[in-house]
């Protein structure tokens, strides 16, 4: 954690538990794709995060601590299950990591289904084919906003 603290100082512990499960991620199918780096900067651009931060966070990988609140578990979750999607394939250790998770995090098993749902809607709007086929992470179609249509559902389940 002393590469977050450098970066953070007393906002560490926070952006550890956000990044940590992402990085897990990222890392579950043994290679980093771009776009999986570019799921986890778009989280940590707001928090002032560079490029090269984000490299030397890679070669440090954090071990995974469970976010603080239920609504960083949701956004993280959700968050963890792009980066699963963006590379275009899910090998079982990704789906291994998402029902570790999805446990680790309190969900039941419906609700990080639900969860996972969400996310592949969400991959859907903002996963573009390359000329190849393959997904292409478009950051500028990453929006908050989406995210929060889901707590919003999740909160008030009835409306």
């Amino acid at each position: 954690m002393s590469e977050l603290n450098s970066l953070f100082g007393n906002r560490a512990e926070y952006v550890y538990s956000l990044v940590a499960p992402v990085m897990a991620m990222m890392l579950a199918d043994g290679e980093i794709d771009e776009n999986e780096k570019a799921v986890l900067h778009a989280r940590l651009k707001y928090l002032g995060v560079t490029h090269q931060e984000l490299n030397e966070l890679l070669a440090n990988p954090p071990v995974l601590v469970v976010p603080p609140t239920n609504e960083d578990r949701i956004k993280t979750f959700i968050e963890v299950c792009l980066v699963m999607l963006v590379d275009g394939k899910v090998d079982e250790r990704e789906l291994a990591l998402m029902i570790e998770l999805s446990d680790k995090f309190g969900f039941s098993r419906q609700e990080g289904g639900d969860l996972m749902l969400t996310a592949r809607n969400i991959a859907a709007r903002i996963l573009f084919p390359d000329a190849r086929g393959a997904a292409v992470f478009d950051a500028r179609n990453y929006l908050t906003e989406q995210i929060n249509e889901c707590f919003a559902r999740m909160r008030n389940p009835n409306n």
